[in-house]
C-alpha cells in the first residue's frame, strides 16, 4: 500500500471513531485516489454511501471491490443491501447468496432470508433464519422474523421465538408488540395488552403496536380508546388501510356515522386492491341504504376470491336483496 494512501486510510478510520461519515468519505476517496487497488476499502467506501442513501455510488463502489477481489463478501452483503433499498429485490438476493457462500455469518444469512420473504420464497427464507440461528443462537432478529414467518402455520413455535427473543432483549419493542398481538387472537387479553403497552412505551413512534391495542380495547367495547389509538397510528403511518377500516368500525360503534364513512372511504383510497377495504365501504353503505354504490364496492371485493364472494353473498342473503353481483 502506498504510504500517501495509508494515512488517508488511517485518516477514514480515525473518522469512523467520530462516527463522522462525511469525513470519513472523502478520506477514503483521497486514499483509493493514490491508490485504488484497495477492495477492502472500497468496500467500505461502499457502506458509507449506503449509510447517506447515495446507492448509485454505493453500488459503483462496491463494484469495484468485487473488480479487484471476487471474494469480498462485504462487497457483495453491501451490494444486496443498496439494491434491495432502489427495489431490486432479486438482484439484492443474488448479492446475498454470493455473500453467504463467501463469507456465512448470521446477519448476512438473516438479510437473505428477508428479500427472499418478500420475493415470496417462504421456504427459502425459514431456511435462511434457520441457518442464521445455527450460526448465532441468540440472533433475536432471526429469531423474530422467522417467527413472523411461522406465526400462521406454526404458531406455538412462533410464541416460543418471540419469547426467546424478548428473554434476550427485554426492550425489543417489535417483538413485544408481535407476541401481545399473537396472544390477543390466542384469547390471553391480559398478558396481551400488558405487552403492547409495554411496547408503545418503548416506542411511541411506532403504529402498528397501537393498531394491536386497538384491537383489544375493542374487543373490550372500549370503542372511544380503540379509536384514539388508531387516530394516533393513522398520524404515524397514514397510509395503512387496515387502520381506517378499523377506524371506520369503532366510529361505526360509537354511532358516528360521518366519521365512519370518511375512513372507510379513506381505507379504499389508500388500499383499494385490499378486499376486506371494499367490504367494508359496501356493508356501510349497504346499512345506510345505499344499495347501487355498495353493490360496486362489494362487486368488487367478491372478485377478489371465493371465500370473499361467499362473505359478499351471505351479506347479500342477510339484507334481503334477490340480485345478484354484476359479472
Amino acid at each position: 500500500m502506498k504510504d500517501d494512501a495509508r494515512r488517508f486510510f488511517a485518516l477514514a478510520m480515525d473518522a469512523a471513531k467520530m462516527d463522522d461519515v462525511p469525513e470519513v468519505i472523502s478520506a477514503l476517496q483521497q486514499g483509493l485516489a493514490l491508490d485504488p487497488a484497495q477492495p477492502f476499502f472500497w468496500a467500505w467506501l461502499g457502506k458509507q454511501y449506503n449509510e447517506r442513501e447515495q446507492y448509485a455510488a454505493a453500488c459503483d463502489a462496491f463494484a469495484r471491490a468485487i473488480s479487484l477481489d471476487p471474494n469480498q463478501a462485504l462487497a457483495y452483503t453491501g451490494c444486496g443491501e443498496a439494491m434491495a433499498a432502489i427495489g431490486k429485490v432479486r438482484e439484492a438476493e443474488a448479492a446475498y447468496r454470493t455473500s453467504v457462500e463467501l463469507g456465512p455469518a448470521a446477519y448476512r444469512f438473516v438479510l437473505l432470508g428477508n428479500v427472499q420473504e418478500s420475493l415470496g420464497m417462504r421456504t427459502e427464507a425459514e431456511a435462511s433464519f434457520r441457518q442464521a440461528l445455527r450460526l448465532d443462537p441468540r440472533d433475536e432478529e432471526a429469531m423474530f422474523n422467522l417467527a413472523l414467518l411461522l406465526k400462521a402455520s406454526k404458531p406455538q413455535e412462533a410464541e416460543r421465538l418471540l419469547r426467546n427473543a424478548i428473554e434476550i432483549d427485554p426492550d425489543y419493542s417489535v417483538a413485544l408488540a408481535e407476541l401481545g398481538f399473537h396472544l390477543g387472537r390466542r384469547g390471553t387479553d391480559g398478558e396481551a395488552e400488558v405487552l403492547i403497552r409495554r411496547s408503545i412505551e418503548l416506542d411511541p413512534s411506532l403504529p402498528w403496536p397501537r393498531i394491536y391495542l386497538a384491537n383489544l380495547l375493542r374487543a373490550q367495547g372500549n370503542y372511544k380508546a380503540a379509536a384514539s389509538e388508531l387516530e394516533i397510528a393513522s398520524e404515524l403511518a397514514p397510509d395503512i388501510g387496515l387502520t381506517h377500516r378499523w377506524l371506520g368500525d369503532c366510529y361505526s360503534d360509537l354511532d358516528d356515522l360521518a366519521q365512519a364513512e370518511f375512513h372507510f372511504r379513506r381505507a379504499v383510497a389508500v388500499d383499494p386492491d385490499d378486499p376486506e377495504c371494499a367490504f367494508s365501504l359496501g356493508e356501510f353503505l349497504l346499512e345506510r341504504g345505499q344499495k347501487h354504490e355498495a353493490m360496486q364496492w362489494l362487486d368488487r371485493a367478491a372478485k377478489c376470491g371465493n371465500s370473499m364472494a361467499e362473505r359478499v353473498g351471505e351479506l347479500l342473503l342477510e339484507s334481503g336483496l334477490d340480485y345478484l353481483m354484476s359479472e
